[in-house]
């Protein structure tokens, strides 16, 4: 077995097992991934039907999406091409189109999802999979590249970088988001994570695994930081985490637990907080706490680097 990032035979270690699917650590980079890991029809289905129904919380979106591209605008200078790999239900592009983007294209592999987008955001996606479709596009052709929560789902991410790399302008920024492994509920949670979700979560990259993939693919790091992102606070995932891993009960909604359980018949479901307004209820209590015992000491124990998304903003490196 070969780690990508490494990128020969190595040792690992078993990190630790969710639900029959076993992680494994590689003991030279520090990288974890499925021990065995496959895309059978079961999965494919679920990407191209059900996988962007989670309809998010748009405002935390919005948010997320302004503070992105405050930092995108301090490094890129043209604004004539993007391009966002994993479009999911079209809220980026949309928000593009809004700040000024005209040449936008989209890559979604769900149907579902295309449909949506068109329907409820008029905006055309194309639907299929970015390492069949990059063929299509010129060198060199986009200014800025996206990818929200897509490389921890790719058997060969390194592969895609490499395709990224040829389709990015030379004086162009990839950013990548992915869930955090170095983060602070990670750490105390392990298996009971809410991104330990095997087998769609194949790769859990920290800060350190991520930059030396890029670098080994052929980029730079422009700008590094972590956010909640799609994570509801520290408090509310530690607690549900918790919970979960202590009592086997799991502190979600249900059409969450149909969500993120599909894949697993013996799943534990939901016997608490299935009540939209208690589950509201329990997530803002936890925000506000949240605020009161975390924000107030990032600063002082540099813990930026902790909260549960990772996002990175990175370059070609032209010396390569």
């Amino acid at each position: 077995m070969k780690c990508i990032i490494c990128d020969q035979e190595s040792e690992f270690k078993k990190e630790f097992m969710v639900r029959g699917y076993e992680y494994i650590r590689c003991n030279k980079c520090g990288l974890v991934f499925l021990k065995n890991f496959f895309l059978d029809t079961e999965i494919m289905d679920f990407y191209k039907k059900e996988y962007a129904h989670n309809k998010k919380n748009t405002k935390r979106i919005k948010l997320n999406f302004n503070f992105l591209f405050k930092r995108i605008n301090r490094i890129l200078q043209k604004r004539d091409s993007l391009l966002e790999i994993g479009s999911g239900l079209g809220y980026f592009l949309k928000f593009c189109y809004d700040k000024g983007w005209k040449n936008c294209v989209g890559i979604e592999i769900s149907n579902s999802a295309v449909e949506y987008a068109k329907r409820f955001l008029g905006i055309n996606l194309i639907q299929g999979n970015f390492d069949e479709l990059f063929y299509t596009f010129p060198k060199q052709h986009f200014n800025l590249i996206v990818m929200f929560h897509v490389l921890e789902h790719l058997i060969s991410p390194d592969e895609t970088l490499k395709k990224i790399r040829y389709i990015l302008n030379s004086e162009g920024v990839l950013v990548i988001t992915v869930p955090n492994y170095s983060s602070f509920v990670a750490k105390v949670l392990k298996e009971a994570w809410g991104w330990s979700s095997p087998p769609e979560h194949i790769y859990m990259f920290t800060p350190n695994a991520l930059i030396r993939l890029l670098n080994k693919t052929g980029f730079s790091i422009l700008d590094m930081y972590t956010q909640c992102g799609d994570a509801k606070n520290n408090l509310f995932e530690l607690t549900k985490g918790t919970v979960k891993k202590l009592f086997r009960i799991n502190l979600i909604q249900r059409d969450e637990y149909e969500r993120y359980n599909c894949f697993d018949k013996k799943a534990v479901r939901p016997r608490v907080y299935e009540s939209l307004y208690l589950y509201r209820l329990f997530e803002l209590m936890t925000d506000i706490i949240d605020k009161m015992l975390f924000y107030p000491f990032e600063k002082l124990l540099d813990i930026s680097l902790l909260q549960p998304e990772l996002v990175i903003l990175a370059k070609i490196n032209n010396k390569l």
